[in-house]
């Protein structure tokens, strides 16, 4: 027996709510704050208390390295007094603007949304770095912004090559290396454009950054943060940023087994179809990649892959084939048993002495039991305190004017601004 058609339209809308929702529980269960985003916090503290946009407040050096998502966080801070429930009210703002623009504006079908939401809340990148106090949340929002510019437009107007320039530029505001996912689309909507006049639209879009530029050489003395130096300078071989940044690469299988499916699987679908603007937006993420293994990845699993997943997921929701019940089918048996080996593939005691050795930690995890917000606003569970942060109060009480560690994210915060805070990194 058959479903009529507006029974199947209801079906799907109860069932994308229901996934929805699902998304949404999870996101909040699972918010945490990360040691490295308490860096930040630290110089958004400053700056609240009229010291300036420093770490240690007798000089000027920048160690964030999103300043977008850094002013975000400020007005968050200005207008709430505090930074622990601001930076949680910013992050959940951006992550609802970007699931309504996707699937309130994007998804051309419920089917579609259905596959989209699938993606999303079986993926623990997704799901942790909606949340952790980095720049991930606005980094998702104004990619799919972006997306639905591009899509959209005519590009016969100059108009529309400065916003996709705007859009880009404030993209590289919220975090540099982001542009991989930009470079393309803007060349092809330029090419498109076919008058050289596009390149003064596409110059004046580039405002936001350009004035960033300024001002960090001005401020700080340099264009770009200084952990990119840290990082970059450090004296170890290429070879060896290659190997761990490898290893990153291979760490996401056991991390985060959806993401290569939801990746390849938005190749097939934009390369299937007729309007090659989506390939090109596609073209973005091994380019975002290859520059993940050049400086070597990162030790928190699942970070740098939240971004090219939502760019894979806005291509799959907007051109995935769903005319044929058993395509429907089909796909939805995959992204079942996907999602649920996302879950049980980690608690198999056979799957992780494989991956022991690759880089990646699940830093939310670490962090949640201190950090967590329904830890912190549930009154029958209570949050383990951090040793860092106790060293920082210690610190703090003590009076210690200088102190060098390797972990200084909760401790530099929670020291003050009186402590001059050394990164041994």
């Amino acid at each position: 027996m058959s479903l009529d058609d507006g029974t199947q339209r209801r079906l799907k809308l109860y069932a994308a709510a229901f996934l929805f929702g699902m998304l949404m529980l999870q996101i909040v269960f699972a918010a945490w704050l990360s040691d490295d985003a308490y860096i930040t916090l630290r110089t958004v503290e400053n700056a609240a208390n009229g010291y300036g946009l420093r770490w240690n407040v007798i000089e000027r050096v920048q160690v964030y390295t999103h300043p977008l998502w850094m002013f975000l966080l400020l007005g968050g801070r200005l207008l709430t007094g505090e930074v622990f429930y601001a930076s949680y009210l910013v992050s959940f703002g951006c992550t609802l603007a970007a699931l309504a623009v996707l699937f309130g504006r994007l998804s051309p079908s419920r089917t579609n949304t259905l596959i989209g939401l699938l993606l999303l809340v079986t993926s623990a990148s997704f799901i942790d770095y909606s949340t952790s106090g980095l720049e991930n949340p606005l980094s998702h929002l104004l990619l799919i912004i972006f997306v639905w510019l591009f899509i959209s437009s005519d590009f016969k107007q100059a108009s529309t090559l400065f916003w996709l320039s705007f859009i880009g530029s404030l993209a590289a505001f919220n975090r540099l290396d982001t542009l991989a996912f930009y470079g393309f689309p803007v060349l092809y909507a330029w090419w498109q454009h076919g008058r050289w006049q596009g390149f003064f639209a596409l110059a004046a879009g580039q405002f936001p950054q350009i004035t960033w530029e300024i001002f960090s050489v001005i401020y700080y003395g340099f264009p770009v943060p200084n952990t990119a130096y840290a990082k970059l300078a450090s004296g170890f071989p290429q070879s060896e940023y290659y190997a761990r940044g490898i290893s990153y690469l291979l760490h996401i299988i056991h991390f985060d087994p959806l993401v290569y499916a939801a990746l390849f699987g938005a190749l097939w679908s934009a390369a299937r179809h007729p309007d090659k603007r989506y390939l090109t937006l596609w073209l973005g993420i091994p380019l975002y990649l290859l520059y993940m293994v050049r400086i070597g990845g990162d030790f928190m699993a699942g970070r740098y892959f939240s971004t090219p997943l939502v760019l894979a997921v806005v291509i799959i929701v907007m051109t995935w084939p769903t005319e044929k019940i058993l395509a429907k089918r089909l796909v939805g048996l995959v992204l079942i048993t996907a999602g649920l080996a996302s879950w049980i593939i980690p608690l198999s005691p056979f799957a992780y002495p494989q991956f022991i050795e690759l880089q990646g930690s699940d830093e939310a995890a670490n962090y949640r039991p201190s950090t967590g917000l329904w830890i912190q606003i549930n009154g029958n569970l209570e949050p383990e305190p951090s040793e860092f942060a106790e060293q920082g109060k210690q610190l703090k009480q003590d009076q210690i004017p200088v102190f060098a560690y390797h972990s200084v994210g909760f401790l530099g915060f929670e020291a003050g601004p009186d402590t001059f805070i050394i990164d041994k990194f």
